[in-house]
């Protein structure tokens, strides 16, 4: 897919540990380190915002412990 393609290119070298696409919201959803999370959001969410303007998508971003937690439940 293209766009995912272009969302893993705009943050390498960060990778991306889940991804979902959801074409009737226009949003994916990415899972990445805890280690990398504040890069990908940025301050106040800037880079989240900026890369969902880039990728023409809204981008929700989550820290894979709290992916953990909740697909523990």
């Amino acid at each position: 897919n293209d766009l995912v393609e272009g969302l893993q290119n705009i943050l390498s070298p960060i990778e991306i540990r889940k991804i979902n696409v959801n074409e009737e919201d226009e949003s994916i959803s990415i899972v990445v380190d805890d280690d990398d999370f504040a890069a990908v959001i940025g301050k106040k969410g800037m880079n989240a915002r900026l890369i969902g303007k880039m990728i023409g998508y809204h981008l929700e971003v989550q820290r894979m412990t709290d992916y953990n937690r909740t697909m523990a439940i």
